[in-house]
Formats: C-alpha cells, sequence, structure tokens
C-alpha cells in the first residue's frame, strides 16, 4: 500500500471563521472582513481614521483605476513610505487581479533601478519627495506610467506620464477580479545580505493563511490595534502587521517609523494593542524613562524576533503584556509560532502547523537534539510559501535541493521539537577552522555592565579566513576599553570567538527595520582596538 504521507494539518480557525475554508486570496479576505465589520475602524494614520467600510470604497476605486491603466496580471510597483496609499494601492492591485511590487523606500542608485527593472512593473505608484532619488530613464525600466501621491512643481525630464492620484478619486469603482490561492500576488525583494537581492514570488495564499496562523498563534482579536511602524515593503509590515488586523477584524495604527521617545505616545493616543519587531525594538523601549502607568498600558502582545532572555520577563512585567517569538523569513513566515502564556525559554517555538522543520549537518543529514545545524523547511499544505525567485531559476534550484528549502540559518532543535534559531548563516564567523556564533558572542559581551549595544562581525584576516570584529557603544557615563572588554570575554568563551578588533562608538548604524547595518559595522569610523597589537 502506498504511503498516505502526513496528514494534512488543520485549517487555521480565524480563517475557517471569516471564508469557511482555510485558502483564499487578499482580495477575498479584504471584501469579507469589510462586509463582516463596515462600521469597525481599519485604518488610523496622521489622526485620521478610515471603516472598512471607507477602505473598501477607496480600494475599489484604486482597483478600477489601475484596471484601466494596466493589462490583466500586470505589475504595479510602490516606492512610497508608510502612508494610507500604500495599503491602498496593495489591496487595490490585489482587487484588480494585479501582481504588487512594493520596493523599499530607503533604496537609492544603482540598486534601485536594478530593482525596478527587474520588478517587470509597467506602473509605479511613488510620491513627490522620491523623485529626486528614483532614476531618470524610467521609462527604459519597462515604466509606462508614474502615479503620483502629491505635487510636484517640476518633472524630470524623460519620465513616462505622470498622473496625479487625485485621477483615483474620480474611477469607477470594479468588482473584484478572481484569482486563485496559489497565483502570483506580489514580489518581494529580500534583504540581499548575501549577495544581490532575490526577488521571492509571493502567492496569494501565502499572505492569506500565514496570516490566519498568527492571528490563531499569537490569539489576536477584533479589538485589537497593530501599531505598525515597519516598512510596508517587509512582510513584517504587510503580512504581520496588515493581513493579520484584517483577519482578526481589528485595526492598524500606521506610523512613518520606529520612534522611541514617541512610542509610549502614539500607543497612549491609538490603544495600540499589538507591537512586532526585533529585539533591538525591545531594548529601545525599555530605555525610555520608567511611568509609573507603564503596567495599566493598552498593550497585550508583542511579536518579537529574537527575544532576549534577560529582557523578557521584565518587559512584559513593566508592561503588564505577553512577549512571543516565531521564526520566519520572505520567503515563508510564520514557519514556527510560540504558545501564549508559556516562557519562550529561548526558542521561536514549535513547527506551527504547515511546516516541517529539521536541523542538518553539512551533508544534509538530520542533526541531533540540541545540535547545531542548518534549519530546512518544507510546506505540508499548498501555496504558504515563495514559489521560487524571479528571473532566478539557478538560485531556486539550489535552495530547494533534496527536497528541503534551504533557509541558510543555523538552529537547534530540542528534545521537544522546539526551534533555537541562533543566526543567518552569513553571520557565522569561520576563524581558524572553527565556526564562530556571532549570536553567542553578541549574547555576552551584552552582558558587560557598561555595554548598551553592540554587533560582531567578521573581517577579512591577513592569514586567511576571518578575524572577529566587535562593535560597542557604552552606556551613558560608564567607562570601560578594548583590554578591559577582551578579558572580560576571554574567561567567559573560547579563545577563538573573542574578537580581535573592538571598535567603540556613540552608536551603532541601525537599517529602517531597526537591525544593526553590518556593512557599516564591518567599516572603521571610531576608536579601534587591536587585541593582537595589545598581546605583542
Amino acid at each position: 500500500m502506498a504511503d498516505p504521507g502526513p496528514e494534512r494539518p488543520p485549517d487555521p480557525a480565524s480563517l475557517l471563521a471569516l471564508l469557511g475554508r482555510g485558502t483564499g486570496t487578499v482580495s477575498e479576505v479584504f471584501v469579507a472582513r469589510c462586509r463582516a465589520s463596515a462600521a469597525r475602524p481599519f485604518l488610523i494614520a496622521d489622526d485620521r481614521r478610515w471603516s472598512y467600510a471607507e477602505a473598501e470604497e477607496i480600494v475599489r476605486r484604486v482597483a478600477g483605476y489601475l484596471a484601466t491603466v494596466a493589462g490583466p496580471a500586470e505589475r504595479v510597483a510602490s516606492f512610497v513610505g508608510n502612508r494610507p496609499e500604500a495599503l491602498w494601492t496593495w489591496f487595490g492591485a490585489a482587487w484588480a487581479g494585479l501582481v504588487y511590487l512594493p520596493i523599499n523606500r530607503e533604496q537609492r542608485g544603482e540598486l534601485l533601478a536594478d530593482q525596478l527593472g527587474r520588478s517587470g512593473a509597467s506602473v509605479l505608484v511613488t510620491e513627490a519627495a522620491a523623485v529626486a532619488d528614483l532614476p531618470e530613464g524610467l521609462g527604459a525600466l519597462g515604466i509606462r506610467l508614474v502615479l503620483l501621491l502629491d505635487q510636484l512643481e517640476s518633472l524630470p525630464v524623460g519620465w513616462p506620464p505622470v498622473v496625479s492620484w487625485s485621477a483615483v478619486n474620480g474611477a469607477a469603482p470594479i468588482d473584484p477580479v478572481r484569482r486563485g490561492p496559489g497565483d502570483l500576488a506580489a514580489i518581494m525583494f529580500t534583504s540581499g545580505t548575501t549577495g544581490r537581492s532575490k526577488a521571492a514570488r509571493l502567492p496569494h495564499n501565502l499572505f492569506v493563511r500565514n496570516a490566519a496562523r498568527l492571528v490563531d498563534g499569537y490569539r489576536l482579536r477584533g479589538d485589537d490595534v497593530f501599531h505598525n511602524w515597519l516598512p510596508l515593503c517587509h512582510l513584517g509590515g504587510l503580512l504581520h502587521m496588515t493581513m493579520t488586523a484584517v483577519i482578526a477584524g481589528g485595526t492598524v495604527a500606521l506610523f512613518p517609523g520606529f520612534s522611541a521617545s514617541r512610542f509610549r505616545e502614539q500607543v497612549d493616543r491609538t490603544n495600540a494593542t499589538v507591537i512586532c519587531g526585533f529585539a533591538s525594538i525591545l531594548h529601545f523601549i525599555w530605555a525610555q524613562p520608567p511611568r509609573a502607568d507603564d503596567p495599566r498600558c493598552s498593550l497585550r502582545v508583542g511579536i518579537i524576533g529574537g527575544i532576549p532572555g534577560d529582557l523578557k520577563r521584565p518587559f512584559e512585567e513593566r508592561f503588564g503584556m505577553w512577549l512571543g517569538e516565531n521564526y520566519g523569513m520572505t520567503e515563508a513566515d510564520p514557519i514556527t509560532l510560540p504558545t501564549p502564556g508559556v516562557d519562550a525559554a529561548d526558542t521561536s517555538g514549535y513547527p506551527g502547523g504547515d511546516f516541517e522543520v529539521t536541523v542538518v549537518d553539512q551533508y544534509d543529514r538530520p542533526a541531533a537534539p540540541g545540535a547545531l545545524g542548518e534549519i530546512l523547511i518544507r510546506p505540508r499544505v499548498p501555496s504558504v510559501m515563495s514559489l521560487g525567485y524571479e528571473g532566478d531559476d539557478d538560485a531556486t534550484v539550489i535552495k530547494w535541493r533534496n527536497l528541503w528549502f534551504h533557509t541558510g540559518d543555523w538552529g537547534e532543535l530540542d528534545g521537544l521539537g522546539r526551534l533555537r534559531f541562533k543566526g543567518r548563516a552569513h553571520h557565522y564567523i569561520r576563524r581558524r577552522g572553527e565556526n564562530v556564533s556571532v549570536a553567542e558572542v553578541e549574547r555576552i559581551l551584552g552582558q558587560h555592565p557598561a555595554v548598551a549595544d553592540c554587533v560582531v562581525v567578521g573581517v577579512a584576516s591577513p592569514v586567511g579566513e576571518q578575524d572577529v570584529k566587535a562593535v560597542v557603544a557604552v552606556r551613558p557615563g560608564a567607562r570601560c576599553d578594548g583590554a578591559e572588554l577582551r578579558d572580560y570575554l576571554v574567561g567567559r568563551m573560547a579563545g577563538f570567538m573573542v574578537p580581535r578588533f573592538i571598535e567603540f562608538r556613540a552608536e551603532l548604524g541601525r537599517t529602517e527595520l531597526g537591525k544593526v547595518s553590518l556593512e557599516s559595522a564591518r567599516a572603521i569610523t571610531g576608536d579601534l582596538f587591536d587585541g593582537d597589537q595589545t598581546a605583542e
């Protein structure tokens, strides 16, 4: 008898409640929520509010306009910051059956031109403040029309036709164009930290079913308000904080970026209950002066990547909330999920139902429980992860070798099947024939009482492989030097892990997601200590 294979996982309860089935498209979910929760608030931005009914009317007109300027299944690129029109374009493109391509508003120069050219988009939605950053030859990159959100006195010479966003207001609304759960919904560019950024092809069901997994896993509710500062060109902004809100029936409170000093004021003003981000965000919030009403603030849930073990409980107690962690990436997210009300125990939780997860050695052999290796995944149901990389079949095949998707991340599975994420594979340093875990060095270095923030990177060594470099920001009023930090580390880790170089800076350079910029960390801009010279 043939092996029936793994049993199909149960469908997400929140998606069944909304659609009556476990798969769907972005427009189907948006329509269903707008009809079910018409009067409830969908979006808060710049002290303005839109109900689901008002949002639906705008999206129908955006879809109607885009359908008149783009052919069936054509592509719409967005080069816009976190503003309402970015969401109207996202849902409008899905409503019109088009493919959405959000491009990071921080991109510039050759990289921006490369991504626009690879996008295959015929329509570009952008804002006046972005015009100076865009390349001159948009037409040569395939852009036939620019939809400009605000007024501009003069336009660059040689641009394709430019139309004001006001044209959308007069467009005739249309009904949703039918698409399937496995059809292409969006193309999102990966970070490119291991080389040229890849264009991940993401199907509708990835946004729908995976968002529902987050809703169920974190027990998100219709009365939740999602504090969304995450860029809308990332899954964090679109999936974790927008699609989850739609499926749960909650409200998106949209902000242009993260501000530690204004965070509590934003939370209080919008009654935000859900936050999302990385460990650095927790540190920034924690460093703000405590308030007597912190435990009574509206915050309820934090979806955080890389929760510091020593900060989890104090943070939860200070703000009266729960922090949970899951593992994922642009190609598939969430892969694992936490258990609400249970200590994360420095893990990213259990496989979330729709994915198989394993950890392997260099030969793709399963690693023993607790052993470090590369994290591999594969889906248990259709259309919940990337369909491959646009224009890069070789990279797709390499990633999918031996019938598993190779994440390029390091981790371990404990005896209970929980995943411990140990860092990106390219964040490991090869030194003196040994693999150095960046995460472990950073964790121990961060325990020094004078260290406010730190990052560890590999730099080229004159004797081959790499040397370890740490960049450190010292706490206000504290004093320490490179020799002191080196002595502190020598007794706490293997000798090959101890940084040769320690550079002191006032603060670490960060990306728009709050992650430390590794490129900036490798450059020398502050006082540099060289342990090898000191030893001599």
